[in-house]
């Protein structure tokens, strides 16, 4: 629905009809899963995730609060296990080249598949055009610290944002002979 409605004209009451709709549950639930019923983590990820996505105020100072707080000591994620995707992407795209450029220093470190997945999505969460150019053009270098068979997934990544969309497919048409080597 979501997407259906994105270029339409009532897409904004649309949001804001959901931002009002998800105050109550998020004020509820939070970010918050200590001794939490397995119910509640799963519903508590869904809503945190879509009051995040459609602009919940609240929700995405506390994406950023606890994103800055992993940021100041790195070696400790207070991110709970079930959040790092969605607020690895909202933090991203809240943030600026500092949250960007932490985002990729921990894809690098990275030993777990799943881990690297997370911050490669999270990293086409940014907003601005030029960071989203840099994160694609990095795919073209032969030393690119990203992994040679992770790199088409980045393009795929950035054209599936409402940012990223058009500047992936100038960055298709204009590298297509470099994509197809790789």
């Amino acid at each position: 629905m979501d997407q259906m409605l994105s270029l339409n004209e009532i897409y904004e009451q649309f949001q804001r009809f959901l931002r009002c709709k998800l105050q109550k549950p998020y004020q509820y639930f939070g970010l918050n899963n200590t001794g939490s019923s397995h119910s509640d983590i799963l519903s508590r990820t869904l809503i945190a995730s879509q009051a995040c996505k459609f602009g919940v105020i609240q929700c995405l100072q506390a994406v950023s609060e606890q994103y800055r707080s992993w940021m100041d000591n790195p070696s400790i994620n207070p991110i709970d296990i079930n959040f790092r995707s969605f607020v690895s992407c909202y933090a991203v795209s809240r943030g600026d080249w500092d949250e960007w450029n932490f985002t990729f220093k921990k894809y690098i470190e990275s030993e777990l598949p799943t881990e690297r997945l997370t911050h490669l999505q999270a990293l086409s969460c940014a907003r601005q055009p030029w960071i989203l150019n840099h994160y694609m053009e990095s795919i073209l270098s032969e030393n690119s610290s990203i992994r040679f068979h992770e790199r088409l997934n980045v393009v795929s990544n950035v054209a599936s944002t409402d940012v990223g969309r058009a500047l992936a497919w100038d960055f298709y048409k204009t590298n297509f002979k470099r994509l197809k080597e790789l």
